[in-house]
């Protein structure tokens, strides 16, 4: 029996168990980026600086982008849904943490948690979801399980946001927990056995890492993703300091952002499938451009909202596009480049979170966004160069470079 058939076969109500994977990626994206529309409260709380509060995000990706490929590598062929229950369970615990957590030692061990549960789950939670859907419904199941980190980004991080300003930041994690402890719930009743009949091994990894041509776009993928982090962690402080805005317009420009961020992904999409290399062009070409205004002129709330629309439209369609490059590049080996990318990515996070704390303290929140608008430039300058290989005009080999 074919590998891809057999839990396919087993999960006689294959949605549920897909929207289950949707309801703990909507629950993981909500926790990890929780801190970045609360970071005032929390540093003040924790009596620390916002650049040091920005570090709880960066924990959560550093330990996700060294999860990641660990996780595959160590799940082997155990079952995937006893491999997904205990992350499921890892991120409750996490947010029961962090809603406890007195001081910043507290509080860092609950993100490396978090962080921990989010490398193993973007690793193996769509390709099981892919796996449990009925044939022909593949692509069907993976979209279900990112339109939950949609959701989160447009719906979980600014509730809970509101939930932080009017609550206290202690009562959203409370949220959080209750959200992650559902998605366990519904994960332990809907997953059926989840058999896997390979194994991915580090040599295979360091294999696909090596070719020049997957080096150079991972390389990329940190710095672009890494400056999305280094600013967007300090958007709250920057709209509280440089704005001058209040709680409930934060919220509603957090709103805006995942809004965006999510018709940005679909026009991301469709623009792919015409020119993956123009497409990635237009989205750093303008989150370079929001960002360089929200530097020049984001005292104007008026200004600053739209620098958000087209910058989170822009985030939207960003790492749809860097995944699809690594994809075509990769070949066959899909797997193996996304373990990859989910590294990549969640080490930019870690990197980007740290180094924006830091010009956040030494500078202000507007240098920031100025240092920002520098780097996405000189990631659209390397980024399409890299792209204009004949292999990126098509769908390339596997071992293409």
């Amino acid at each position: 029996m074919n590998d891809n058939a057999q839990p396919a076969a087993r999960a006689r109500k294959p949605w549920p168990a897909v929207f289950s994977i949707a309801v703990s990626s909507f629950s993981l994206v909500s926790a990890e980026f929780l801190p970045v529309g609360l970071l005032n409260a929390m540093a003040a709380d924790l009596d620390i600086s916002v650049g040091t509060a920005g570090l709880l995000v960066a924990a959560s990706g550093l330990l996700a982008a060294i999860s990641a490929p660990a996780l595959t590598i160590l799940a082997g062929q155990r079952d995937r849904r006893q491999v997904l229950l205990a992350l499921s369970l890892l991120l409750t615990l996490s947010n029961l943490l962090s809603m406890t957590a007195t001081g910043l030692p507290a509080m860092l061990a609950a993100r490396v948690l978090l962080g921990i549960a989010v490398g193993g789950f973007w690793s193996l939670g769509a390709s099981t979801a892919n796996r449990l859907a009925p044939a022909g419904s593949e692509a069907r199941a993976t979209s279900v399980v990112y339109a939950g980190i949609s959701v989160g980004i447009v719906l979980g991080v600014p509730l809970g946001t509101l939930i932080g300003q009017e609550l206290g930041w202690r009562n959203a994690f409370a949220a959080a927990s209750v959200v992650s402890a559902l998605a366990y719930a519904v994960q332990y009743v809907s997953l059926p056995t989840v058999t896997q009949a390979t194994r991915i091994n580090a040599r295979q990894l360091l294999r696909l890492v090596a070719r020049p041509a997957i080096m150079q776009a991972l390389l990329i993928t940190v710095l672009a993703k890494g400056t999305q982090f280094a600013t967007y962690t300090y958007v709250e402080p920057y709209l509280a300091d440089v704005t001058a805005a209040g709680g409930y317009f934060i919220t509603l420009a957090l709103l805006v952002y995942g809004g965006a961020g999510v018709i940005g992904s679909l026009l991301g999409g469709m623009g792919a499938d015409r020119s993956l290399r123009g497409t990635l062009a237009v989205v750093l070409a303008a989150a370079a451009s929001a960002l360089a205004l929200l530097c020049a002129a984001g005292s104007s709330s008026a200004v600053a909202l739209f620098c958000l629309l087209v910058w989170g439209a822009a985030f939207g369609a960003l790492p749809l596009c860097l995944q699809l490059w690594i994809m075509r590049l990769a070949g066959d080996e899909l797997e193996g480049g996304a373990a990859l990318f989910v590294t990549c990515v969640q080490g930019s996070i870690a990197i980007g979170s740290a180094l924006g704390g830091q010009l956040v303290n030494r500078y202000g929140a507007a240098a920031d966004m100025g240092v920002g608008a520098l780097l996405f430039l000189a990631s659209l300058a390397f980024a399409w160069r890299a792209m204009a290989a004949p292999a990126l005009r098509g769908r390339a080999p596997a071992g293409a470079d």
